[in-house]
């Protein structure tokens, strides 16, 4: 019986382990942080379910043209009878896909140029750094609408040019991370074991810089939201009749006096999900950056 009572009590230990592991982590993230993650949540829920709560189609001409807010259309309606609530929903999809596409290409092409500057080092790094520093020299929107201007206009290229300008970041994240650890003993120890330079960052490398990277990649989401919405606005993003947000702020501007709602609905949510990246990519910094932890609860705090 005692060995029974023991095991239950190790195993509701372990729980109750586990439940403040993830309170903490929680906690660790702060205040804004997890208002970050509700707002990206709402977003999240809004893109997928989009089909199933709008109201009406988005693309769809339902009523008249500029009807003020009321309770059957929630956003009013838009220039062309659309329902503007709709339009406001399904356009977070286009929102959400634009950064996290964005951020992803950024991560592929920047990091194992970072990884192989810093861990090869001598003229890898040389040609890798200073082709990173172009990319850094050029402006990003300039970049960007270059690569558009070649490809064409669309999500997936838009996405692709945002990913060119980002990866230079991600780049000098990985490199600077590469070279901090490239020298430490389980490295040289792999070396001495006669482990080959693609297990070696897969295996060690990679994981340790993972952290900062996954930093960068929260900082990162609401620029590239914010960079999506700027080229959308300038005919870059999608194809009409699928609403945007930039799109729709173009399509709205010559109806800022008279239908002020055209504008307010759409920018609000842009500037919305825009804060949530960004208070997530704040919170990560928060939980994820060793001083952080250090001045806000461990050994300075006394807890």
């Amino acid at each position: 019986m005692g060995d029974v009572g023991a095991t239950v009590s190790g195993g509701t230990g372990l729980k109750l382990s586990r439940f403040a592991r993830r309170i903490r982590a929680w906690r660790g993230i702060g205040l804004i942080g997890n208002i970050g993650i509700a707002i990206c949540a709402l977003f999240c829920l809004a893109a997928i379910l989009g089909p199933s709560v709008e109201p009406v189609n988005a693309n769809s001409m339902v009523a008249l043209p500029f009807l003020r807010v009321s309770l059957h259309f929630l956003f009013g309606t838009d220039e062309l009878g659309r329902s503007e609530f709709s339009r406001v929903v399904v356009a977070s999809r286009i929102g959400i896909l634009a950064a996290v596409e964005s951020v992803a290409v950024g991560i592929v092409l920047g990091t194992p140029m970072g990884v192989a500057a810093g861990y090869v080092g001598g003229v890898v790094d040389e040609v890798l750094s200073r082709l990173m520093d172009l990319l850094f020299s050029l402006p990003g929107l300039l970049l960007a609408i270059a690569v558009i201007v070649v490809l064409g206009p669309g999500l997936s290229h838009a996405t692709l040019a945002l990913g060119i300008v980002f990866a230079p970041q991600f780049g000098r994240i990985a490199r600077t991370s590469t070279i901090e650890i490239r020298g430490r003993a389980y490295i040289e120890a792999a070396r001495l074991a006669d482990r080959g330079t693609l297990w070696i960052i897969a295996r060690h490398v990679l994981p340790n810089i993972a952290t900062p990277l996954s930093v960068m990649v929260g900082l990162t989401l609401s620029n590239a939201e914010g960079s999506y919405a700027v080229l959308s606005y300038l005919g870059f993003g999608v194809a009409p009749p699928t609403p945007d947000y930039g799109t729709m702020l173009f399509n709205a501007q010559a109806y800022l006096i008279s239908d002020p709602w055209l504008v307010l609905f759409p920018a609000a949510a842009l500037v919305l999900m825009i804060l949530g990246f960004l208070f997530v990519g704040d919170g990560l910094r928060q939980q994820l950056d060793p001083e952080n932890r250090v001045f806000s609860g461990g050994v300075l705090g006394g807890r």
